[in-house]
């Protein structure tokens, strides 16, 4: 990845500041990280990323603006100890992140094709996943990985995978409280995402366990 933005080594920070395992980009996720991490809550990092995303030719591909969007999307996450969580939903950071939330989209649209949306219903939308994964006639992903990668390319595919395992199943949690204790556990237990059948049900009224009806797509002959 590049940047937009001349790197620079990051400015020293008072020693009882918490610490991250990375370094700053450039001037958006400088300000970014120094706000969420208190060392300086009045940087102006809106109208950097204003700046920054209006003036950026590749931001999928720019280290500053892509770095700012992960550390304040792991802010919403809480899985930086080093941010403090007091400032997840902080008007100024919200906005930082829409001014470069839209820039990305944006740019993610024109360049990848958009199928058309299906009904929404649960057997429309799981034809259409059906169908986009047919027609997807690229090579397979895991069967090289296991039949050809090298150390080296193995090494990176766990790292990107591990990244995204993480992340994966994370935005429906948002749904619920920040907390540790009754709701969130009751929620999580109930998620589709949940692979433990005693977990799907065990908030469940036991008069109420009937089996799920099947949808359609889920069907052998759907499938054909």
């Amino acid at each position: 990845m590049t940047s937009s933005a001349t790197v620079t080594a990051p400015s020293p920070a008072p020693a009882s500041a918490p610490r991250l395992p990375f370094h700053d980009r450039g001037p958006v996720s400088r300000a970014v990280i120094s706000h969420l991490t208190g060392v300086d809550r009045h940087a102006d990092h809106a109208a950097l990323a204003e700046e920054a995303a209006a003036a950026c030719a590749d931001v999928s591909r720019d280290d500053d603006i892509q770095l700012a969007l992960f550390v304040l999307y792991a802010s919403a996450y809480g899985s930086l100890s080093a941010l403090d969580p007091e400032l997840d939903w902080d008007p100024a950071l919200l906005a930082t992140r829409r001014t470069l939330e839209a820039a990305f989209e944006r740019e993610l649209r024109a360049r990848i094709p958009m199928p058309e949306l299906p009904e929404p219903t649960v057997d429309a939308v799981g034809r259409a996943l059906f169908a986009l994964a047919e027609a997807d006639t690229g090579p397979s992903l895991s069967r090289y990985f296991v039949k050809k990668a090298t150390k080296s390319q193995a090494r990176e595919m766990l790292i990107q995978r591990s990244a995204y395992t993480l992340r994966e199943a994370d935005p429906h949690s948002w749904g619920f409280p920040d907390s540790t204790d009754g709701p969130r556990r009751l929620w999580s237990r109930s998620s589709p995402t949940s692979t433990a059948a005693a977990d799907r049900t065990a908030c469940t009224p036991p008069s109420s366990r009937a089996p799920c009806a099947q949808p359609a797509w889920m069907t052998p002959t759907a499938r054909t």
